[in-house]
């Protein structure tokens, strides 16, 4: 993590701002321009459904002030459909599409189904891989109880994560309206993969919002 770095950022996913909150983002601009003038950072879910060209991410990047960064989450085609094997390809399309956003990149989020058991084979592999495409930040969000066992502890505190804030599923009380607890920033410093040695991912974090209700469909 860069010296210069806030030791904490605040955003939210996307950055539609609604009506009733239009007087907290003034000025003149988009609704992007507007809002990265109080908040300093945003997560692309977009991504996550569809593919965007690198002048689409430059473009927003453009709309940003120095020092603002995006989070980009990986799409369901590597961490749904394909469960996280083959993912080479796949990486490489979006990694390329995402180096518009430049020196905004600021982390790449993997949120996994929750149906997805831990598979240490897989996991592996797609890490390895994406250590060897990727030098940035890495969180990857789990959902699945089986993340939360010590053989997953190990292998991913041992090859990819330093550590994590993960935790076994537990009640958890929200608001109306809020249907995932938010996710909390935990970036630890990141040791060098066996796999990849050369390329570490610097900052990286195991996350996890699990939830106790019945799983969303995605």
């Amino acid at each position: 993590m860069n010296a210069d770095d806030p030791p904490l950022r605040i955003g939210t996913a996307a950055w539609s701002i609604p009506r009733a909150v239009a007087a907290s983002f003034p000025g003149e601009g988009t609704h992007l321009a507007r809002y990265a003038r109080v908040l300093n950072c945003a997560e692309i879910n977009s991504s996550f459904y569809r593919h965007h060209r690198p002048e689409v991410y430059a473009r927003w990047a453009a709309q940003t002030p120095p020092g603002f960064r995006f989070a980009v989450k990986l799409p369901r085609q590597v961490t749904h459909v394909q469960r996280l094997r083959a993912a080479r390809a796949p990486l490489k399309r979006f990694l390329d599409e995402a180096a518009g956003l430049g020196d905004r990149l600021g982390v790449l989020l993997v949120q996994l189904p929750p149906s997805q058991p831990f598979e240490a084979r897989p996991v592996r592999t797609f890490f390895g891989v994406l250590a060897e495409l990727f030098d940035g930040p890495v969180v990857c969000e789990p959902r699945h109880a089986s993340w939360f066992a010590p053989a997953a502890d190990r292998l991913l505190t041992r090859h990819f994560f330093r550590s994590h804030a993960a935790q076994r599923p537990a009640p958890t009380h929200r608001r109306p309206g809020c249907p995932q607890p938010p996710r909390l920033p935990f970036l630890p410093p990141f040791p060098r993969s066996p796999s990849c040695p050369s390329k570490p991912f610097p900052n990286s974090s195991f996350m996890s919002c699990p939830t106790p209700t019945a799983p969303r469909s995605r």
